[in-house]
């Protein structure tokens, strides 16, 4: 589930609102699975070298995710 909510946010643009309906949960457990999927790649990358340029605490505001395809 957590690569399914990465995925329709990230690529394919979709809200968390939306993906919550699709997906046919809460917007507090759609957020919490795109956290987890960003984490696990995250961790994944890490392993092979590879340091993003950004921190986990940047990856929220006040409104929710940023640098989503929204915010482009």
């Amino acid at each position: 589930d957590k690569w399914m909510t990465f995925s329709l946010y990230h690529f394919e643009g979709l809200t968390l609102p939306a993906i919550a309906d699709v997906m046919e949960t809460s917007v507090p457990t759609t957020k919490g699975r795109l956290r987890l999927a960003r984490q696990k790649l995250r961790d994944e990358l890490k392993k092979h070298g590879y340091e993003p340029p950004w921190s986990p605490s940047d990856e929220l505001d006040a409104d929710g995710p940023v640098g989503g395809p929204n915010d482009r």
